[in-house]
């Protein structure tokens, strides 16, 4: 027990020891100098100072040099102001000791004068160092301090070390280590200290290294930690569970390995500095707490990792160099800062090559404008990452000053980047911004890249990612975010090439979301769950293979914008529902799709360029624009080449003029399709300026078309427009085609389809569409079109096609004002079909050549007109069927193989306009029109009126039809026919080879002054069979030049003014001709024909006025045939050489019979069973035949001939050789009482030939059993003059009165007259000039005032009478005579003449039975070897004289 000082001195002490040991001192003090081996030892020892503050309890003013100091176990305690003081050096070898010691200075003010340490429990004077190879060693001591502003520990190490193990406790003040000169192996712990002010570790001198330092700060409270080191090589700085105020480590120089831990520490802040290029560096905070800020700055480090895990903070700041292999982590922290400084919570001022920053399962949080702030490049090979954080700014001002961004909270200042090779990862971060106008994510990228994944969640404000030059690989994602202001990813600077890009927007809610790009290849961006105010994407260049989706968003707008060319992407949209615009601007878009998919929308626009490939799909999507502001629904104002626009399945919707509204071409391979949609304007004004459409629902502006090879598809769409005067569909196909099938539907307005260039394949079909006011197809030349309009109503249909190849064109169930066809060039293998078609009028126009077309019309109802004008039309064909119409128009030219047909259909013009209800003007050649069990009916001048030429091989059919004009005004002026039921105008022609053919028509006209039918055929012919019917007028075919096989029956008409066949036209040759008459009734009936072969013409069961037949040139092979009909007036027959031709009346009645001309070879009149009875005083015969007859036959047989005129039969032409007239079984009669005095004969008669006019040789009259009367005795019963002819007269005939008289003017033979059974006979006069041989002349039972016989000479001649009552009967024959034979048996009479002039022989008279009044007188001029008897006979005188020879 030492009440004072120990004091122990030595010089040069050499492997010594000094020990101390369980002693009490006041103080102890050592001074000298310990030298190798020895030793200073203070071991269980109590050094208490009480004399006073300013004397140090345990003073050491020695040197060590390879010496031990150790203080162990021992109590140094003061209240002065040091405790241990070391004032000397601490040589190499040297060593200090303390352990297990009880170290305090109790002293508690601070002393202010000194060099350092002024005041220390342990303390190293600032001047004596401890040297290289010393080391001052300390363990388990505790240490305290009066005052803060006392050292703990105070040691300035030179080159030496320091052993300062965690068992050491200090309670307050400060520890000091300051390095002078390098070092090594330094082990510094500060452990369970409580209070410290301060420690600080200085080894950071001009020149210092310190090597495998170990720097410890465990489980203390210190105000502040300084930890400063120069360079360093194998640093280890540890701290853990301390409570530091301000803990720094700064290490100035270069580092090689060092590792610093910070664990389990709480306090203010905490600065880690390396402020030179290091390496294998590794900084690691965790599980501690600071109310300030953490701070790193590293100077250049590599191949380091710096962390801060579980760590709270009040800020972070990073600054410095990140190089290769570099680490900055910090995990399951706390930055939250609470202070309104303008500072962000966390700061990275460190510029990262190849390095890494990461922050993971952190909260960082700040009261103002930023919670992390990045203002350093970021460069090749770097890494930040950000993953599972919380981080917020609750900032809630707006700055409106300064570069961006302004606030925010992931905050990368605007002018530092991520170079190429960095890269950016945020996934799972939770980020929030207290007001919108602060910055999410703001971030830009030279080059850098993001990755970004869609676990990270914003609240609020703006998230913007920037790429200032090429990159690649970035990976954007934002979702499951709210309220955000907006997202921008710009990557739009020039000359920026995007590669490999992923952007994502997933479930969060965002005023706007922009990616912009200038160049992206392999470029992704999705959207899925986004409500985005307005949402765009742009790409200023090139795009190559980029995947752009959005999926399940909402929100205002969007806008897609690729204003460069555009490759193998895909733009997809899907379940979007947005209450604003969408916007695709797409300049040079290849081989790449954008598809919008069920989404919902205020407006719809694209523009651009749609290139090769592409393609712009809109499915199930509703786009619907209620604000008035003459903005489309859907607009598009891009081209198309090559590519495809479809819209299918959506709902489009306007209350302004557009629904859809398209300004740009389509060029080749494009297509644009709208399928399955509901597409409409409920805009009600009409607009009357601009180009059109100026207002509609699918609506192509006119001045951009469809190119060549360009396919617009439209199927299934509802359509409707809210006025008349708009466009429910407009477009202009420039050599483009259209595919428009039968399933859309419109309610109303205009339907325009124009063709400024040749197309081919279009399919246009309108169907189940209402109210519409027009529908146009303009069409500049088509190939393969199909046209269709089914079950629609609609106002006006114009169609108009230049030049078309397989044209189909259908309509059905369509209810048409005025529907219009018109094809203004060729047309080849067209169809036109109008089934179940309604409406006003419509009209088919083919302006040029049409070529293997079918136009058919069905079923279909027209109050109009329907018009047909087809100019050049080949091998096609043209059907109305079951069809009713207001008027029907044809014009045009059909040629060959064409033909029009009409059928089941009705033509009812109501209407008092003078046009025809069926017009025809158009030539046909080698074609046919045919009308067919149709109805066909005016009110006016025409039920069917044709005005142009029918060419060869040409046929106009009319079959079965109803043809009515009740028309009763007659018309007298213009050429024929002006007005009727069939009219071919008088100008226009069937010519040769042309047939009209007319079967089962019923025909009517309202007047008998028009024409049932009329027709000039020019070589053509006529098919006209007994089916036809006509009621009223008159019926006219004319022959204007020759022509065959023509067949014009009229059958069952009634009240026909008349009937005219004409074929009398120069040089007209008829061949083949059929026509007949059948019961019909007509007034006049002319048949007019030059020359003729093999004509037929018939008529049966008719009932005529007048009845001519003309023919102007000769007649052969042909047949005219009357019968059962009842001519009230005459008929009368012209001919000028009728040859092997028959005219036959058969059971026919009429007034008179004329026929004058010439009956040639081989032909025959033949009447049988008829009646030619005229009632009217006219002077005229009943029967009159003025022509000649050569080899020819006329017969008259069973007939009754009667007139109250001069002549029943009157005969005045001759008739030559081979001609026979026949009489037989006829009654012929006159009832003309008066004697005619005056005159040839017969100047009156029954049958009567006119005296100048005779039977030539081989004629032959034959009369048989004819009942001849006459009203006079003064008229010939008979009278004839052959002139070489002869007569077959035999004894049937029955004459009542008159005269019967036969004159021979030259020789005949064979002729055999007997007249019979007559009564109150004048004369008969039988009278022959000539040689007459095997003549046989009868006078049988009959009453006759004269019988005259006059033969000149002959051969075989009968003369034989019986039973007649004859007043005067004389027989001369006048010259030579070889056998006779001359006969009178039991007649009566006055008296009897035989004469016989000239020798003759072989004479035979007989006269037997007789009774004569008067004289029976015979003369013999010279008889030989003949017989004259008269037996039983009475007389009143006999005369015989004359010479009778041997």
């Amino acid at each position: 027990n030492i009440s004072d000082t120990l004091s122990i001195t030595v010089n040069g002490y050499t492997d010594g020891s000094t020990v101390i040991n369980r002693t009490n001192a006041g103080r102890i003090a050592v001074g000298g100098a310990f030298n190798s081996g020895s030793s200073f030892q203070v071991d269980q020892c109590n050094v208490i100072n009480t004399m006073s503050t300013i004397i140090v309890a345990f003073m050491n003013s020695a040197t060590f040099t390879a010496a031990l100091l150790e203080i162990r176990r021992t109590v140094i305690d003061t209240n002065g102001i040091f405790a241990f003081y070391n004032k000397a050096h601490l040589y190499a070898g040297g060593v200090h000791r303390l352990v297990d010691n009880f170290i305090r200075t109790t002293y508690p003010s601070q002393f202010t004068t000194g060099n350092a340490p002024r005041q220390a429990a342990i303390g190293y004077y600032y001047a004596n160092y401890v040297y290289s190879g010393a080391v001052l060693e300390m363990s388990n001591n505790e240490v305290m301090v009066g005052s803060n502003y006392s050292y703990g520990l105070y040691v300035r190490p030179s080159s030496g070390r320091i052993i300062h193990d965690g068992l050491n406790r200090y309670t307050s003040g400060h520890i000091y280590i300051y390095h002078l000169s390098s070092t090594a192996n330094n082990f510094f712990v500060v452990s369970q200290s409580t209070s410290l002010s301060s420690i600080i570790y200085y080894a950071s001198g001009t020149g210092v290294v310190t090597t495998n330092d170990t720097i410890i700060i465990y489980n203390l409270d210190s105000d502040i930690v300084n930890i400063v080191v120069g360079a360093a090589n194998d640093l280890t700085i540890d701290s853990s569970g301390a409570n530091v105020g301000t803990f720094t480590v700064l290490i100035s120089g270069a580092i090689n390995t060092c590792a610093v831990g910070v664990c389990g520490n709480t306090g203010g802040s905490l600065s880690v500095t390396m402020s030179a290029a290091t390496s294998s560096i590794g900084v690691a905070v965790a599980d501690s707490a600071f109310t300030g800020m953490v701070a790193l700055s590293m100077g250049g480090i590599s191949s380091s990792s710096i962390s801060v895990n579980r760590t709270t903070m009040g800020q972070f700041t990073n600054t410095g160099v990140y190089k290769a292999g570099s680490a900055l982590l910090i995990d399951q922290s706390v930055i939250k800062n609470t202070v309104s400084t303008y500072q962000a919570a966390f700061s990275n001022s460190a510029t990262f090559t190849a390095a890494l920053l990461e922050v993971r399962r952190s909260n960082i949080s700040n009261v103002e404008r930023y919670a992390m702030w990045f203002a350093a490049h970021t460069y090749s090979g770097a890494i930040h990452r950000l993953v599972d954080n919380i981080i917020s700014t609750s900032f809630t001002t707006k700055i409106t000053s300064g570069n961006p961004p302004v606030q925010g909270a992931v905050a990368y200042y605007y002018a530092y980047y991520f170079y190429s090779g960095a890269l950016l990862e945020m996934s799972n971060n939770q980020v929030s911004v207290g007001t919108m106008y602060s910055y999410s994510l703001y971030l830009r990228l030279n080059g850098g890249r993001i990755m970004h994944d869609g676990l990270n969640r914003y609240t609020s404000g703006h998230v913007v990612v920037s790429h200032l030059s090429s990159t690649a690989n970035n990976y954007f994602v934002v979702s499951q975010s709210t309220s955000l202001t907006s997202i921008v990813y710009d990557a739009s600077g020039t000359s920026v090439v995007s590669t490999n890009d992923n952007i994502g927007v997933y479930n969060l809610g965002s005023t706007s979301v922009d990616i912009n790009m200038a160049a992206a290849t392999d470029f992704t961006i999705d959207s899925s769950g986004a409500n985005v105010g307005a949402f765009s994407v742009s790409v200023a260049s090139t795009l190559t293979r980029g995947t752009i989706n959005f999926d399940h968003n909402a929100g205002g707008s969007l806008s897609v914008s690729m204003v460069g060319t555009t490759t193998d992407t895909s733009v997809t949209t899907t379940d979007y529902a947005l209450t604003g615009r969408v916007t695709f601007s797409l300049a040079a878009f290849a081989d790449s799709t954008v598809i919008v998919n069920r989404t919902s929308m205020g407006q719809f626009t694209s523009d651009g360029a749609l290139k090769s490939g592409a393609a712009l799909m809109i499915d199930q999507s509703v786009i619907k624009n209620t604000i008035s502001s003459n903005q489309a629904a859907f607009t598009n104002s891009a081209t198309f080449n090559s590519a495809l626009l479809e819209v299918r399945r959506s709902n489009i919707s306007n209350v302004e003029r557009y629904a859809m509204y398209f300004a740009a071409h389509v060029y080749s391979g494009a297509i644009h399709r709208l399928v399955d949609n509901i597409i409409t304007t409920t805009f009600t004004t009409k607009i009357t300026t601009g180009n059109p459409p100026v207002q509609g629902a699918i609506a192509y502006y006119y001045a951009n078309y469809f190119y060549t090879g360009a396919l617009l598809e439209m199927s299934n769409n509802d359509v409707s427009v809210g006025t008349m005067y708009s466009y429910s569909f407009y477009v202009r196909l420039n050599g483009g085609r259209i595919m428009h099938d039968n399933l859309n539907r419109y309610t109303s307005g205009y339907i325009v389809v124009v063709h400024l260039a040749t197309t081919t394949g279009n399919h246009f079909v309108v169907n189940q569409s209402t109210s519409l006011t027009s529908i146009t197809y303009n069409a500049e030349g088509t190939s393969h079109d199909t046209l269709g309009i089914y079950n629609l109503d609609c106002t006006t249909i114009a169609i108009t096609i230049a030049t078309a190849t397989n044209l189909t064109v259908n309509s059905s169930g369509a209810n048409v004002g005025d529907f219009s066809l018109t094809t203004t060039g060729t047309l080849s293998a067209g169809s036109v079909n109008f089934d179940r078609h309604y409406g006003g009028a419509l009209s088919v126009t083919m302006a040029g050549s049409t070529t293997a077309t079918a136009i058919t019309t069905i079923d279909s109802t027209l109050t109009g007109i329907v018009t047909l004008s087809l100019t050049t039309y080949t091998g096609s064909t043209t059907t109305v069927n079951r069809t009713s119409m207001g008027q029907f128009v044809s014009d045009g030219a059909y040629k060959t193989g064409a033909y029009l047909m009409i059928d089941q259909t009705l033509i009812n013009k109501t209407t008092t306009s003078t046009a025809a209800a069926f017009t025809n003007s158009a030539t046909f050649t080698a074609s046919l029109l045919e009308v067919r069990r149709s109805t066909i009916s005016n009110v006016e001048r025409y039920a069917m009126y044709f005005a142009a030429h029918v060419y060869s091989g040409a046929t106009h059919r009319l079959i079965d039809n109803i043809i009515t004009t009740t028309f009763t005004t007659k018309i007298t002026s213009g050429n024929p026919p002006v007005q009727g039921a069939i009219a071919y105008y008088y100008a226009f022609y069937f010519y040769s080879g042309a047939v009209l053919e007319l079967s089962n028509n019923q025909v009517f006209v309202g007047t008998m002054y028009a024409y049932a039918f009329y027709v000039r055929l020019n070589g053509g012919r006529v098919v006209h069979d007994g089916l036809n019917h006509y009621t009223n007028g008159h019926i006219v075919v004319s022959h204007l030049s020759s022509s065959a096989n023509n067949y014009f029956i009229v059958n069952k008409s009634t009240a026909l003014t008349s009937f005219t066949y004409d074929t009398s036209g120069a040089s007209v040759v008829s061949t083949d001709d059929i026509v007949g008459i059948y019961n019909s009734d007509c007034v006049t009936t002319l048949i007019n024909m030059a020359a003729t072969t093999n004509l037929t013409m018939t008529t049966s069961a008719s009932q005529f006025d007048t009845y001519t037949v003309t023919f102007s040139s000769t007649v052969t092979n042909s047949r005219v045939i009357t019968m059962d009909s009842v001519i009230a007036a005459y008929i009368t027959v012209t001919v000028p050489s009728y040859l092997s031709s028959m005219f036959i009346v058969n059971r026919t009645s009429m007034s008179r019979f004329i026929l004058t001309g010439a009956v040639n070879a081989g032909s025959s009149f033949l009447f049988d069973q008829s009646v030619i009875k005229n009632t009217v005083s006219t002077f005229q015969a009943a029967f009159t035949n003025g022509a000649t007859f050569t080899a020819a036959l006329l017969e008259v047989r069973r007939c009754t001939v009667s007139n109250v005129e001069r002549y029943a039969m009157w005969f005045a032409a001759h008739t030559y050789s081979g001609a026979i007239h026949r009489l037989v079984d006829n009654i012929i009669s006159t009832s003309y009482t008066t004697q005619i005095t005056t005159g040839n004969p017969p100047v009156q008669g029954a049958i009567a030939y006119y005296y100048a006019y005779y039977f030539y040789t081989g004629a032959l009259l034959e009369i048989s059993n004819n009942e001849v009367t006459v009203g006079t005795i003064h008229s010939y019963s008979f009278y004839v003059r052959l002139n070489g002819g002869r007569i077959m007269h035999d004894g049937l005939n029955h004459y009542t009165s008159g005269h019967v008289a036969v004159s021979q003017l030259s020789a005949s033979k064979n002729n055999y007259f007997v007249v019979n059974n007559s009564t109150s006979l004048t004369s008969i006069v039988y009278y022959s000039d000539g040689v007459s041989t095997n003549d046989t002349v009868g006078i049988y039972n009959l009453d006759s005032g004269i019988v005259n016989i006059v033969v000149d000479a002959a051969n075989d001649l009968t003369i034989d009478s019986s039973g007649a009552n004859v007043g005067t009967f004389t027989v001369l024959i006048s010259g030579a005579i070889n056998t006779c034979a001359v006969g009178v048996c039991g007649n009566t009479g006055g008296s009897l003449s035989v004469t016989m002039s000239a020798a003759t022989s072989s004479i035979g008279v007989a006269v037997a039975d007789s009774a004569f009044t008067g004289m029976v007188a015979l003369s013999m001029g010279g008889i030989s070897s003949s017989s004259i008897s008269v037996n039983r006979t009475t007389m009143g005188q006999f005369t015989n004289t004359g010479v009778y020879k041997a």
